[in-house]
């Protein structure tokens, strides 16, 4: 009998470590009116939280944009309550890999500002953009603007023009449908 208790003891625990202990490895994704968002921001989840009742603003925007030239471009905005991230795309907005390898101004420096991706704190202020040595990218997996339907993944790494500190934004997701 003590020969069997050891072996049944081990198991048991075993079986409790494997099924209590799995990590999520998903991340965390929110939805607000149609749109869902995930990324994590060195490596901490990023939750879009910051309402604007006043002016009825949700932390989560998906705009689909005519610039200058009468082309459609894309910009979408996950807002917490001092920072945000956001990425712009330029026409044309088609199935693939777009690359956020540019040196590149936030709007409105260029119209329309080229393919971007940005982490900003704003107190104190802080503005983490894609450049031409350290960029990312936006893969569109499917796309209809006709329709206004999107998704896509992304990733970048920022950088602060004035201190050239970096931050990765890593496991981006978003889905309109």
């Amino acid at each position: 009998m003590k020969r069997l208790l050891l072996p049944i003891l081990v198991l048991t625990l075993i079986f409790f470590q494997q099924s209590g202990c799995k990590k999520n490895k998903e991340p965390e994704t929110v939805t607000i009116n149609g749109l869902t968002f995930s990324c994590k921001v060195d490596g901490k989840q990023f939750i879009p939280d910051y309402w604007d009742y006043g002016n009825n603003i949700a932390p989560l925007r998906l705009k689909f944009i005519a610039n200058t030239n009468n082309a459609i471009d894309m910009m979408l905005i996950a807002e917490k309550q001092n920072e945000y991230v956001e990425i712009y795309l330029n026409y044309p907005l088609v199935q693939g890999k777009h690359e956020l390898k540019f040196y590149t101004k936030p709007f409105p420096i260029y119209d329309p500002p080229k393919d971007n991706g940005i982490y900003v704190v704003k107190y104190p202020h802080q503005e983490y953009i894609t450049n031409d040595t350290m960029g990312g990218y936006v893969d569109l997996i499917e796309i209809d603007t006709i329709h206004l339907k999107i998704y896509g993944k992304f990733e970048f790494t920022g950088t602060d023009r004035l201190t050239n500190k970096q931050i990765k934004v890593t496991n981006g997701i978003f889905k309109n449908y």
